[in-house]
């Protein structure tokens, strides 16, 4: 006789479940459900204290600042939204920015600013810059306010003294990270616009009005023009002379960059010469290939030493502005492209006539014509299978 413990195990082909009860428990599970439903809250109205209303009109947690920054660094606003419009999700995440800095935080936007810049996360450079800027000029004061002349413009005045000394810190930091975040002149441009744009908007209306281009503003652009190598500034001046209604011309007009800072005493002739170029357009007379009568008029020995003067007229960051210069005329197709070859010229750099013929449009991007248009092939072939692909996914 066998024991309780030694039947045999049944099978899972053995153990059935009538049709009947199943329907009765699905039936049951369902009415369970659809009454749970019913006595939700539902999103359209609020259950806890701590929530907001969102653009939908329903009532959502609020997110923390730093999310706010980030969506507005990393996605900005284009293409706006389901329910807003992309001028009106602008403001809104400007006015949130602006919060935050009212509210004594705005350290957390110059650190997101430059973590997500130097990591390379965002697509698009104009929020970033934008946000930078607000912090480098929000709600500026008058030098009278600054430096409380009147007597009560720190405790009885618009801002307070504490709220001042907070702002002036926010804008010396906003500065001080110029030089990584605008890396090249179109940022330092776009940079510029929106740091007018700010300051114009948001000062108080009482008091004298500032330009936005007080000594901090000045400071900072001498500083990214002084913190260029030779090389480095002669390409930025040629292949980025202008951007959105912005010259280096403007700048050195308004900022005045000084060779104080700017240079080291052997490099400093190289400066000189840029520094005319950014401003005039043109290059001067190398010191040592002066005539005898100019060389005795400016006396060049007795203002430069030899060292500078033959570093000046050995400079490869010359070279590459008289290069580009000549090439405004230029329409022989060799010398372009042994100027490309030469000084790592660009396409920015080749005259318009010439940039739709191979070799120079080839040189530019450091190759030959056939890889160029090889290349070029290849590339037109993935689009046109890609839209195969899609054509034949739309018709489905």
């Amino acid at each position: 006789m066998m024991d309780e413990g030694d039947a045999p195990m049944r099978s899972d082909d053995d153990i059935k479940i009538s049709d009947s009860f199943i329907r009765n428990l699905q039936e049951c599970e369902e009415r369970c459900r659809h009454i749970c439903l019913k006595e939700l809250p539902g999103q359209m109205s609020r259950t806890r204290d701590d929530q907001v209303r969102n653009a939908a009109g329903g009532f959502v947690f609020a997110v923390s600042d730093e999310t706010r920054i980030r969506r507005f660094i990393i996605l900005g606003t284009t293409g706006g939204t389901y329910y807003s419009s992309e001028k009106e999700l602008t403001m809104d995440n400007v006015n949130a920015l602006i919060d935050i800095i009212e509210r004594g935080h705005g350290s957390l936007i110059l650190k997101e600013v430059y973590e997500i810049s130097l990591a390379g996360r965002n697509p698009k450079q104009d929020p970033l810059l934008l946000a930078l800027a607000l912090c480098a000029r929000y709600n500026l004061c008058d030098s009278t306010s600054k430096s409380g002349k009147d007597g009560k413009a720190l405790e009885e005045g618009d801002v307070p003294a504490a709220k001042l000394k907070y702002l002036l810190e926010l804008h010396k930091a906003a500065f001080e990270i110029v030089n990584d975040v605008c890396r090249i002149p179109t940022h330092l441009f776009t940079f510029v616009k929106y740091c007018e744009m700010v300051s114009q908007s948001t000062q108080s209306n009482s008091g004298k009005k500032s330009t936005g281009w007080g000594r901090l503003m000045r400071s900072a652009i001498q500083r990214w023009y002084a913190s260029k190598t030779p090389e480095q500034l002669a390409m930025h001046l040629t292949k980025y002379p202008q951007r959105g209604g912005w010259s280096h011309r403007d700048l050195f007009r308004l900022a005045h960059p000084t060779l104080k800072k700017s240079s080291s005493s052997t490099t400093i002739l190289e400066f000189e010469q840029l520094y005319h170029f950014a401003s005039k357009g043109e290059l001067k007379t190398r010191k040592r290939n002066l005539s005898k009568e100019d060389a005795d008029i400016e006396q060049p020995a007795s203002k430069y030493s030899a060292v500078q003067m033959d570093t000046e007229l050995q400079s490869r960051a010359l070279d590459l502005v008289e290069t580009v210069i000549a090439l405004k005329n230029e329409k022989n197709e060799a010398k372009v492209v042994d100027a490309i070859k030469k000084y790592h010229l660009v396409r920015e750099h080749i005259p318009t006539d010439l940039l739709n013929l191979g070799r120079c449009l080839a040189s530019s991007f450091g190759g030959n014509a056939d890889d160029c248009y090889d290349q070029k092939s290849r590339e037109n072939a993935v689009h046109e299978g890609f839209d195969r692909i899609f054509s034949r996914f739309c018709r489905r």
